[in-house]
């Protein structure tokens, strides 16, 4: 598999998103680091699946902690 890079622009959307419906900085700094830990294993996040998502948590089940699995859930 090759290793590609999240878009910047759309990591810029994302994030002006988020910051426009009032989230705070640290919130959004920290979506955008769990976005960036999913796409080390995933690089094309903008087409992963629902079942793929749930593989990625079920596999690190021991690693991460209920909360941080939590986040990368739910991200909005």
């Amino acid at each position: 598999m090759t290793m590609q890079r999240i878009d910047p622009s759309a990591m810029t959307e994302f994030r002006n998103h988020l910051l426009a419906a009032g989230r705070g900085v640290g919130t959004v700094d920290m979506y955008a680091g769990r976005i960036a830990f999913f796409a080390r294993s995933n690089p094309n996040v903008f087409a992963v699946t629902t079942a793929e998502l749930e593989q990625f948590l079920a596999d690190r089940r021991q690693i991460l902690a209920a909360e941080s699995r939590a986040l990368v859930r739910f991200l909005p």
